[in-house]
């Protein structure tokens, strides 16, 4: 009579935990919400891997470009929300959230080019669980809603406006909330620069890099709140004490 062999063998347990193990780890850190233009994830090594479209999932590791015409909205699984301009590199070095504040982090570097953030639950729950690092500066949030653009002599695109490019280095402006830019605050309604050896200080004016874009209706004047309109797609997200700048994603 032969024995009945045990349904679940060692060996087949370890390969049921592997696996769950590694669907866990692929758990998306968002989405993208709006897509424009040429959008493309690159993998850890330098590699085009995909092609980002609406809907698509980011994960760990992945680098979000946007090429000279492309934008997107990448939407976090915690609410948090990042809009990157056109010629940015995000990479998303650490995503975890479980709505346990202890352990959930958030982590990204800003390689090149600019984005709009405003966090969710993770800054929200630890401030010190957000981080963007950027070339010059890591900057942490006090529950915010922030601009942030690094300039390397790429940024030319506001000379079509009359606009002369900046200096090199990061311009960032605090629209609600506190930022920190390496130890430097930036509170709400504040803007700052760091020049490219890391030293930050506040400006007396926000730069024009930053709230003006010649893609955005009216040149890149800020819209008053009214002309709010929930059933459009937009990619900026709606600033809690400034205007809302849109652009149709459709």
């Amino acid at each position: 009579m032969r024995a009945i062999r045990p349904l679940f063998t060692p060996l087949l347990l370890i390969t049921l935990l592997l696996s769950s193990l590694a669907a866990a780890a692929q758990e998306p850190a968002g989405h993208a919400t709006a897509v424009a233009g040429e959008v493309t994830v690159f993998d850890a090594v330098g590699a085009a891997i995909r092609t980002l479209q609406r809907g698509d999932p980011v994960y760990v590791g992945d680098t979000v470009a946007t090429a000279v015409d492309g934008r997107v909205r990448l939407t976090f699984s915690d609410g948090g929300a990042m809009t990157l301009r056109p010629g940015t590199r995000l990479l998303i070095e650490s995503y975890q959230y479980n709505n346990e504040p202890e352990t959930d982090n958030q982590a990204t570097r800003l390689l090149r080019g600019g984005l709009r953030a405003v966090t969710g639950a993770i800054g929200e729950g630890r401030h010190e669980s957000y981080t963007l690092e950027t070339p010059v500066a890591t900057m942490g949030i006090r529950g915010t809603d922030f601009l942030a653009r690094f300039c390397q002599g790429d940024c030319v695109d506001l000379q079509q406006i009359g606009i002369d490019p900046p200096l090199d280095g990061l311009y960032t402006h605090t629209h609600a909330g506190a930022t920190l830019v390496g130890t430097l605050l930036v509170p709400a309604g504040h803007s700052s620069y760091t020049d490219m050896t890391g030293l930050s200080q506040l400006l007396p004016l926000p730069p024009a890099i930053l709230l003006q874009d010649p893609e955005l209706e009216g040149g890149g004047v800020e819209q008053p709140d009214e002309v709010d309109q929930p059933d459009m797609e937009t990619f900026d997200i709606p600033a809690q004490e400034h205007g809302t700048r849109y652009l149709d994603c459709r």
